[in-house]
Formats: structure tokens, sequence, C-alpha cells
């Protein structure tokens, strides 16, 4: 098991269908409680909205998510 950040895109469905999912496991570094995550700079990657932001531990139990908004 390791530590990992993920980010999840707030959906926004349609029809049953939301095409604009998105799910990325984000690279990481850690120094003690700090982490230092690398964001993705690709606009067709990373579209503008809210995302869902968990950090796991190292026996992958996840935190709350915390919402951001990236503009």
């Amino acid at each position: 098991p390791r530590s990992r950040v993920t980010m999840v895109r707030v959906s926004s469905s349609t029809h049953s269908w939301d095409a604009d999912q998105r799910f990325f496991d984000l690279p990481m570094t850690q120094s003690g409680r700090n982490v230092r995550i690398t964001m993705p700079n690709d606009n067709n990657l990373l579209p503008i909205g809210y995302y869902m932001v968990f950090v796991f531990d190292g026996q992958e139990v996840p935190s709350m998510a915390r919402m951001v908004k990236i503009l």
C-alpha cells in the first residue's frame, strides 16, 4: 500500500451519460504532514470546474473529500 492523492471531477450528467467525468491519480511527494501534488497542465485534461480531492494514507484509507475549483 502507498499514500496517494486522487482528484475526481464533480459529475454533470444528462440523459444518463456523463462525457465530462474525470479521475486523476496525481503525482505527489510527502514531507511529514505536508503533501505536494503536481497538477496536469493541459486544459484538455483538466477543464475548469469543481473537483473532489482525496488523500489516501499508507493503508489506502481515503480522507473526506475537499472540494476545489479549478480556474
